[in-house]
C-alpha cells in the first residue's frame, strides 16, 4: 500500500473521528443540569436543546429510580420555582416522547441570614431580602445549593479618619452642598462549613451588582421648616481600581419623609457622607410652595368675580335689549291699527 493511500485512509479516519465519533461522545458526557442562579424560590438551569425538567421534594436515593409519570411538572422551560429553604429537592432531566429521565441531580437549599450587629450599626442601615438573594447569583450558588448558610453582616459606624473626612467636606462645598454627617459604611460575608464550630470570614469592599441600602436619616438632619425643601445626596469616598488614592464621587439618595429612611444604590464599601442642599419653598412649583398657593387663591378669587361681574352685567343688558325690543314691536302694532 502506497504511502498516498495510507494517507488518505488517516485523513478520511480524522475527519469521521471530528464529525460523528467525537460529537457523540460529548454529548453523552455533558452535564443537561446546569443551575445559573437562584433567587430565593426559583433555580434557572442552563437551556438544553430537546431537553425539559422537573423536580420533587425528597432524596436522591429515595427518588433515583422513580417513573417520569411520577413527576406532573414538566417543563420546557428552564426556570423550576417553588423551592424552601432548608429542604432537599431532586431535580430532572427529561428527553424524548413519552419522556426518559437522561439524568438527575440532588440540591439542598441553604439559607441567608442576615446578622447585622445592632450596636456597631448607629445608622440602622440595612439592605432587602431581594438585594442578598441577588448578590448570591454570581459566586455563592454552589454554597446555597450545597446546604450551607449565608450569613450576611451589614454596619455604620461614624468612627472615620480625620483626613478622610476633610475629604468629603471639601467636596460637599465645591459641590454647593452642606454637609451633615460622615459614616463607615462596612460589608462582610461569612458562610458555615462543615465544621460547625468554624465561620468562614470575609470583608466585601466591591459587589457585582448594586444594592440598595437603607440608613435612618440622624434627627439633626431632618427638615422641620415648611419654608424650605431639603434635597439629600451621599458623598462616597473609595480607592477604585487601578487608582492609588481615594477619590470623593457623589450619588444620588432619596429620603421618605414617611419613614425616616435615606436610601440610595451602590457596590462599593468605604467611607462615606450624607449631604443635603435647602431651597426655599416658593422657588419649588412641584412641591407646592405656600407662596405659590396664596398667589393661586388670588387668582382665582379674581377670575370668579370678574365671572360674576360679567355675568349681572349680561343679565341687565338682556333685560334692556329684551324691553327695547318690546316696546318697538308695541309701537308698530299701534301704528298698523
Amino acid at each position: 500500500m502506497s504511502k498516498k493511500i495510507i494517507s488518505i485512509v488517516l485523513t478520511l479516519c480524522l475527519v469521521l473521528t471530528a464529525f460523528f465519533i467525537l460529537p457523540m461522545t460529548v454529548g453523552a458526557n455533558d452535564p443537561k443540569i446546569q443551575i445559573i442562579g437562584y433567587d430565593g424560590n426559583s433555580i434557572t438551569l442552563k437551556p438544553v436543546d430537546g431537553i425539559s425538567f422537573g423536580m420533587l421534594k425528597g432524596t436522591e436515593n429515595r427518588l433515583a429510580n422513580i417513573s417520569p409519570s411520577s413527576i406532573t411538572n414538566w417543563t420546557t422551560e428552564n426556570v423550576l420555582s417553588d423551592f424552601e429553604a432548608g429542604e432537599t429537592y431532586v431535580i430532572f432531566a427529561g428527553a424524548g416522547d413519552p419522556i426518559d429521565i437522561v439524568e438527575l441531580k440532588e440540591i439542598t437549599i441553604g439559607k441567608i441570614i442576615d446578622t447585622t450587629d445592632k450596636k456597631n450599626n448607629y445608622l440602622e442601615a440595612f439592605i432587602s431580602d431581594a438585594d442578598l438573594y441577588a448578590l448570591t447569583e454570581k459566586g455563592d450558588n454552589d454554597i446555597l445549593l450545597g446546604g450551607m448558610n449565608l450569613l450576611f453582616n451589614l454596619n455604620s459606624h461614624s468612627d472615620i479618619r480625620k483626613e478622610h473626612a476633610d475629604i468629603l467636606m471639601e467636596k460637599a462645598q465645591k459641590s454647593g452642598l452642606d454637609f451633615g454627617e460622615a459614616f463607615e459604611l462596612e460589608f462582610s460575608r461569612e458562610w458555615e462549613t462543615d465544621d460547625y464550630d468554624k465561620v468562614d470570614y470575609r470583608a466585601l469592599r466591591e459587589l457585582n451588582e448594586e444594592i440598595e441600602v437603607s440608613i435612618k436619616l440622624p434627627e439633626k438632619l431632618r427638615n422641620t421648616d415648611e419654608k424650605i425643601n431639603r434635597e439629600f445626596s451621599i458623598i462616597l469616598m473609595h480607592r477604585f481600581d487601578g487608582e492609588n488614592e481615594a477619590r470623593p464621587v457623589v450619588v444620588p439618595a432619596k429620603y421618605d419623609p414617611a419613614t425616616g429612611l435615606l436610601r440610595f444604590k451602590t457596590k462599593l464599601f468605604s467611607t462615606y457622607s450624607i449631604t443635603y442642599k435647602d431651597t426655599a419653598a416658593s422657588q419649588n412649583l412641584n412641591n407646592g410652595g405656600s407662596s405659590s398657593k396664596k398667589n393661586d387663591t388670588l387668582l382665582n378669587e379674581k377670575i370668579a368675580k370678574t365671572a360674576d361681574g360679567n355675568a349681572i352685567f349680561g343679565t341687565t343688558l338682556s333685560v334692556l335689549v329684551t324691553g327695547a325690543a318690546a316696546a318697538y314691536a308695541f309701537k308698530k302694532k299701534r301704528e298698523n291699527i
